[in-house]
């Protein structure tokens, strides 16, 4: 027994509770097999030491929890606590966790959650499962119901024999099936989606995590001064936070895709010993923007800004909105009632003075008017098609703004601003989470791979491709 970790597991266990508050979601299994690959301590034991670990970890957090459930927000629950709520999925999985038992010592009820009370958890075992699942997700039902009942009412109504002008003649009109795709289509137009291969991961930008948001400006000049040559063509803000996130660069932009099948393929590339999830955003037109919108420059430049400028704009802003009782969250929706006096006030303040000088640097036509409440919120942007890539991957972003406390790491707005998109079960408005078990990830790559969704397809640069057909021709 690794007796050292034992004191060890009560601070594993609150963790867990916080990581769990802010994600909805955490695999308590793969939790520990991350902590298992971080721990220089734990790496130097065996692999009998390491599985007594995680096995004893699991009974001693099980029983922490039994504890004081009652008090507390959170369920804990197996694979197959989940799957019993889905018979379909219950059906497939128990089918396939009889053919794997014979080639595998992991089967398919070893695996716990914590989640949120009200989160519901689906599980996604093949491509067709997953496009099942969206296109009879309730909230897709009910958008589609409302057009049918939409397009029936409008069938009848112009099928009533109508007479023209001076013509005792009676005519109708239908609607065409063109139509009816045309408005489907707008259905799906702001839908999007992102990979995770470990279901664990946090939905923020790379810059919000490992305490790099205070290195921010330092990080986005050095690549500047050094690779000078790489952003020439590169004009606006956004434009330069593309290309550094283009070549691996932590930004305040994530990556999201308006295809669900590459969002699947970034699932199953990797970590196969790890449990994926996809992220599915249903939002406002409102709220997508274009590369040239002022807002996406706004919320860019904020790049260019050491953390005590980042922080004075934020106390400076926080003066002119309304936040939550909380005071985790800013009410973004008082955004378009905010007066005009105090959008002037807020734009003489000395930081907001330095931010618009560093965005009328790059775009002389910008608007020199920036409102508080843009500084807290996200935003999806449609960047220019510029790359083989980027057109490859159906790639979009969400831009991130301020966090209620840069200074001191705390993003818990950042998360619940881009949240706030994610699909939902419309009645009750209960959050929905897609995951996909660490032993079907091979099996979706290979459906994938089918459909012609592959790295080389993903990544067409030269040496993507290279290294796909070497890999192709050496397991030959």
């Amino acid at each position: 027994m690794v007796k050292e970790y034992e004191a060890k597991y009560k601070d594993i266990y609150d963790t867990l509770k916080k990581k769990v508050i802010d994600n909805h979601i955490i695999c308590i299994d793969d939790y520990l097999l991350e902590l298992i690959e971080r721990d220089k301590q734990l790496k130097k034991y065996s692999f009998d030491e390491k599985e007594e670990f995680k096995q004893k970890g699991l009974v001693k957090l099980r029983t922490l929890y039994e504890t004081e459930k009652e008090c507390l927000n959170l369920k804990l629950i197996s694979y197959l606590n989940i799957l019993d709520e889905d018979s379909d999925a219950q059906a497939k999985a128990h089918a396939h966790s009889i053919i794997q038992s014979q080639n595998t010592d992991k089967p398919m009820d070893n695996k716990y959650y914590f989640i949120v009370t009200n989160t519901k958890i689906k599980y996604i075992t093949s491509v067709s499962e997953f496009m099942d699942a969206i296109t009879k997700h309730p909230r897709i039902n009910s958008m589609r119901e409302r057009l049918s009942k939409q397009i029936e009412e409008q069938n009848i109504q112009q099928k009533t024999p109508t007479r023209k002008p001076n013509s005792k003649e009676s005519y109708s009109l239908e609607v065409t099936s063109e139509e009816i795709i045309t408005d489907l289509q707008k259905v799906f137009k702001n839908i999007f989606y992102r990979g995770h291969s470990k279901v664990n991961y946090s939905l923020l930008p790379g810059i919000f995590r490992d305490n790099l948001l205070q290195y921010e400006s330092d990080m986005y000049f050095d690549l500047l001064v050094k690779c000078p040559k790489d952003f020439r063509n590169s004009n606006r803000h956004l434009d330069i936070l593309k290309e550094m996130q283009h070549y691996g660069m932590a930004t305040r932009l994530l990556d999201i895709t308006a295809n669900p099948l590459v969002a699947l393929f970034f699932i199953v590339s990797g970590q196969e010993e790890f449990d994926g999830e996809i992220n599915i955003f249903n939002t406002e037109s409102e709220t997508v923007k274009t590369n040239y919108s002022d807002v996406i420059e706004i919320l860019s430049a904020l790049a260019t800004f050491n953390i005590d400028i980042k922080r004075t704009l934020v106390n400076d802003a926080l003066k002119y909105v309304e936040t939550c009782e909380n005071n985790e969250n800013i009410k973004i929706d008082k955004r378009e009632r905010i007066s005009e006096d105090s959008i002037s006030k807020f734009n003489d303040e000395k930081s907001t003075k330095l931010l618009l000088h560093e965005i009328r640097q790059h775009v002389g036509d910008f608007q020199p008017i920036i409102n508080p409440y843009d500084l807290f919120n996200t935003y999806f942007v449609r960047p220019l098609q510029n790359n083989d890539r980027i057109i490859r991957q159906d790639g979009l972003f969400i831009v991130a703004g301020l966090g209620m406390n840069p200074a001191q790491e705390e993003y818990k707005h950042i998360q619940n601003s881009i949240n706030k998109h994610r699909f939902t079960i419309e009645d009750d408005n209960t959050p929905i989470r897609y995951i996909i078990p660490a032993q079907y990830k091979k099996n979706i790559a290979f459906e994938l791979s089918l459909m012609g969704i592959s790295k080389q397809y993903i990544y067409p640069e030269l040496e993507s491709i290279s290294s796909h057909i070497k890999k192709e021709y050496s397991n030959k």
